[in-house]
């Protein structure tokens, strides 16, 4: 707000959010603004049944919330303000340290913020237990690359008659200490904290010193490989430049790349992602848009984006019922692409009732278990 309308209009809208404290709380009640956009409220009088207080502090929390969702005018323009509430609760007899206190609420407060379904979080020891963790795990990605604990596993590809014409390569973590963690627990984590571009990097190494082994051996230098690449990753100005040196580093043959990009890359500043796809173009390397039909690519976009292939989320595969929502879909993007002469891959293939339903609907490859779960010993 402060960005867009000015300091002042944000200035206004903290005022805002400060009347609407101050109106619903008591003498008695702590209130104050702890920094920036975040308020905090002490509420000492809601009885010793603990499930009452709960009952108490969740309906004070939606009175906040409805306050401040109220129109504020602001430059003659109607706005209205989102907001997020952390609560946690305590005995007043067991003399808990204040830190202590506001550290619950702000970690319910974080939480809330996290959750889309949701705008009030109660603090509870897992929440702890998970903010620990996440920060141990963040740290511990600063440093990962080069301790072995990173792995990738190769997926196939196949056509209709299941013949292997390529594989998606899939990162996985084991840590020493939690084991395998999913790629979307700490993903998320490496693109907050920055480790994801060092991780990328690791992962088109390694890709590429893949598809060189692969060209040695017969069976298997007609593969080529699907790398899944960041948004984090694909923003920096200078990735192009790190792929090449990655490609002549190796020797690798960019024509058997195909780097996956999710739909949440096209939210922002498309012009530049057009420009890099090109120069990826340039280079040999076909790109494929990933979980298409989830995310922010429309139809206007997609007929500016220099790509090769659109791939079907499992979502729409799991829902192929005769005249279902998911059947529709598919069926959608799958004459989408073939109008636009794209490939068109179905992901989270599991039965044969599914891979034939594709087939029917004009799908031409495919990726699930029902042709292999990814391994990292590969072999044809």
């Amino acid at each position: 707000m402060n960005d867009s309308l000015g300091y002042q209009s944000g200035d206004q809208a903290l005022i805002h959010c400060a009347n609407c404290l101050t109106k619903l709380s008591k003498a008695n009640d702590g209130l104050a603004r702890l920094g920036k956009d975040e308020f905090t409220l002490l509420l000492p009088n809601l009885g010793n049944d603990m499930a009452k207080a709960v009952t108490r502090a969740e309906q004070f929390a939606q009175c906040v919330l409805d306050e401040i969702h109220r129109p504020l005018i602001l430059n003659n323009k109607t706005h209205k303000l989102n907001a997020r509430i952390g609560i946690t609760l305590f005995d007043r007899n067991d003399n808990t340290d204040g830190n202590i206190i506001l550290s619950q609420a702000d970690i319910a407060l974080k939480s809330a913020k996290q959750q889309a379904d949701t705008s009030i979080s109660f603090f509870d020891k897992q929440m702890e237990i998970s903010l620990h963790q996440r920060l141990h795990l963040s740290q511990a990605l600063h440093n990962v690359i080069g301790k072995g604990q990173l792995q990738l596993a190769y997926q196939p590809q196949v056509n209709r008659n299941q013949q292997l014409l390529s594989c998606e390569a899939l990162l996985r973590w084991q840590h020493p200490e939690y084991g395998a963690i999913s790629p979307s627990d700490f993903i998320p984590i490496a693109e907050a904290n920055g480790s994801m571009v060092e991780i990328g990097d690791w992962v088109l190494q390694t890709c590429s010193e893949k598809l060189v082994e692969w060209s040695k051996r017969p069976q298997f230098e007609h593969l080529s490989l699907s790398i899944n690449v960041s948004s984090i990753q694909f923003r920096q100005v200078d990735f192009v430049e790190r792929v090449q040196d990655i490609v002549a580093r190796t020797g690798a043959n960019p024509k058997k790349m195909r780097f996956e990009l999710n739909e949440s890359l096209m939210a922002n500043d498309i012009e530049f992602i057009i420009e890099q796809m090109h120069k990826l173009r340039q280079l040999g390397i076909s790109l494929s848009l990933d979980d298409f039909g989830t995310g922010y690519a429309s139809l206007a976009y997609l007929t500016q984006l220099p790509l090769d292939e659109l791939k079907i989320d499992r979502a729409f595969v799991n829902d192929l019922k005769t005249q279902s929502k998911g059947a529709l879909l598919a069926e959608t993007i799958i004459s989408l692409g073939r109008s636009m002469n794209l490939a068109v891959i179905a992901e989270g293939v599991e039965t044969q009732a599914q891979f034939e339903r594709l087939q029917e609907l004009g799908c031409e490859v495919f990726q699930g278990y029902l042709f292999g779960r990814p391994t990292r010993n590969f072999d044809v």
